[in-house]
Formats: C-alpha cells, sequence, structure tokens
C-alpha cells in the first residue's frame, strides 16, 4: 500500500512540477516534498516574506555576485552568462542529482533561448538592411511600369496614324 501523501500535495490547485528529497551525487531518488511549485506570481516569489533572503531586487543581486567573486552579466551577453554560471553552480554547489539535473536542464533552456534571439535579432536586422533597397526597386519597377504604358500608348497612337 503506497503511503499518504502530504497535505499540501492533496490540493488540487497548487501544480506541482516535481518532487525530490535530499540525496547524494548520482543518486535520483524522490520524495514527497515539493522541489517547485508555480503557485506563486514571480513578484510574488520576490517579495515573500517567508522566504529568508535578502536577494529581492537588482541591487541586493549585484551586491551578493560580487561578494562571491562572480561576474555581472552584461546586457548583450546576459542570457549566456547567466547559463555558463548554472552549469558552474551545477558541478560545485552541494546540491542532489535532481538538483544538478534542473540547473543543467535551465542553462540548456537559456542558450536555446538565447540562439533563437540571436537569430531573430539577425532577421531584424537584415529586413532593416534590404528594407530601403526594397523600397527603392518596387518604386523603380512602379516608373518602369509608368513609362511601358506611355510608350505602348504612344506606339499604338503612331500605329494608327500610319494606317
Amino acid at each position: 500500500m503506497a503511503p499518504t501523501p502530504p497535505k499540501a500535495l492533496q490540493a488540487t490547485n497548487q501544480s506541482v512540477i516535481a518532487t525530490a528529497a535530499p540525496t547524494t551525487r548520482g543518486q535520483k531518488t524522490t520524495a514527497s516534498k515539493p522541489l517547485l511549485s508555480k503557485s506563486k506570481e514571480i513578484e510574488n516569489h520576490l517579495t515573500d516574506l517567508d522566504i529568508r533572503s535578502e536577494i529581492k531586487n537588482s541591487v541586493s543581486t549585484k551586491k551578493l555576485l560580487l561578494s562571491h567573486g562572480l561576474d555581472l552579466p552584461i546586457a548583450c551577453n546576459a542570457i549566456k552568462q547567466i547559463a555558463h554560471a548554472l552549469l558552474e553552480f551545477s558541478i560545485t554547489a552541494e546540491v542532489g542529482a535532481t538538483h544538478v539535473d534542473i540547473l543543467r536542464s535551465m542553462a540548456i533552456l537559456l542558450i536555446e533561448a538565447e540562439k533563437n534571439l540571436n537569430a531573430a535579432n539577425l532577421i531584424d536586422k537584415f529586413s532593416a538592411l534590404i528594407q530601403g533597397p526594397i523600397v527603392q526597386l518596387e518604386e523603380k519597377a512602379t516608373r518602369i511600369e509608368e513609362a511601358t504604358t506611355t510608350h505602348k500608348e504612344a506606339l499604338e497612337n503612331a500605329a494608327k496614324e500610319l494606317r
């Protein structure tokens, strides 16, 4: 007979992503303790008084990262640097195998997101570069069409006069 899960997991309105228990590296286990919950919005996670952390905004974030000798991400490389930090943290932190897998998964998703952003930026830049020449080409094509119509009419009129 399977054990009854705790009341927190029996709630139907709470969406639990995964469960895990403390593990040693390389051993994966699951337990009834929720690992992640999507029950809060991002703002609520940052301002939650039940969480014992002083990291609640960008100022405290920068202070902590610098105090631990970590580079602050710059705008153009932020996603790549955060992904790299997650990968580094996954191999240096004393966390269980489940947490290592989650950190690595998040890093991989960030790397994929950066690739998609880079592709989107490239498409935007390319579109901006060719937009002007395309407009000019369309204008010239319109002028050529108008000139062709004018010359056609002139030739038809000349042909009528010759008959």
